[in-house]
């Protein structure tokens, strides 16, 4: 539905956090391939200590944004 509508982001967020898909929701980014629906994989990444993986969908997303919150789950 949400892709019908062209509502990407609210689509990957509901992939994300109502059904904790991460999985999915990289298959979903790589479909679509925007930065705001990287960027959401990539703070969800992080969010389960996935860093390798969320640098990746950082760097498609070209948002360097979240390089502090990389760098401190990194050193933990």
């Amino acid at each position: 539905m949400y892709k019908k509508f062209n509502l990407n982001h609210d689509a990957v967020k509901v992939l994300l956090y109502k059904l904790n898909n991460v999985r999915g929701s990289v298959e979903f980014a790589e479909k679509i391939n925007t930065p705001e629906v990287w960027t959401e994989v990539g703070k969800a990444q992080l969010d389960q200590q996935m860093v390798k993986e969320a640098i990746e969908s950082f760097i498609k997303a070209q948002n360097p944004s979240m390089y502090m919150a990389v760098i401190n789950i990194a050193q933990t």
